[in-house]
């Protein structure tokens, strides 16, 4: 057990508390300038679902391809104008990205591309935002940064809302439940406390998302 959590620790030292650059499995990447810029490679991940999408970027400007993984392999690539290649064997399918209120891909001869590339590609440009670490690190930076002597004597489930910005930065915390008003302005303050996570990324792009998250302050001894 105590293994465990010194595991934790280092996690969280190593790659989660660095605001600028995160330093992800031995790479450095998602930095953001010291005008909230981003520059260099971008990664963007899902590890139960197999996926990467790579980003190269400087001040905001995709520089390469942005190339989609999805289980170790190359599904697709996209320039910043819309343009694509999706990968099938040896077979090289060139379409582009048709966005709207219904996103379509066509292929560049006009026909649609098929259904089960699309629907592959579109499940996998879709990614919500990430704690570095995972759950396990989260819940415990959050019971980590808890005042127990400004908690003391008051327990139970403060839920807030908060919104995970295009560079991974929190904003806009708010408490939609509570069983102790008492401890929310508590919650606000882990909350704000946290560092940058992942952003959320949709298609071709880094996007807003809100994000729910209940802090549990314990139950009233018996």
């Amino acid at each position: 057990m105590k293994t465990r959590y010194f595991l934790i620790l280092i996690l969280l030292s190593s790659k989660i508390f660095s605001q600028n650059v995160i330093d992800y499995e031995g790479e450095k990447i998602n930095e953001i300038n010291s005008e909230n810029k981003k520059v260099g490679l971008w990664k963007i991940v899902d590890n139960e679902r197999g996926i990467i999408i790579n980003y190269n970027i400087s001040d905001d400007l995709l520089t390469a391809r942005i190339e989609y993984y999805r289980f170790g392999k190359l599904i697709a690539s996209q320039s910043n104008d819309g343009n694509m290649i999706f990968y099938k064997g040896s077979e090289r399918i060139y379409a582009k990205l048709i966005k709207g209120k219904n996103p379509k891909i066509i292929k560049n001869n006009g026909e649609d591309l098929d259904a089960e590339t699309s629907k592959l590609f579109f499940e996998t440009s879709e990614v919500k935002p990430l704690f570095y670490g995972s759950e396990e690190a989260l819940r415990y930076a959050l019971i980590k940064n808890i005042n127990k002597e400004k908690a003391k004597n008051h327990y139970g489930k403060v839920k807030v809302k908060f919104v995970i910005d295009s560079n991974g930065i929190i904003e806009s915390p708010e408490v939609i439940e509570s069983d102790d008003e008492f401890l929310n302005e508590e919650a606000i303050r882990i909350i704000k406390s946290l560092p940058r996570w992942q952003p959320g990324f949709q298609q071709d792009r880094f996007v807003k998302w809100s994000y729910t998250f209940p802090l549990n302050f314990g139950t009233k001894p018996k």
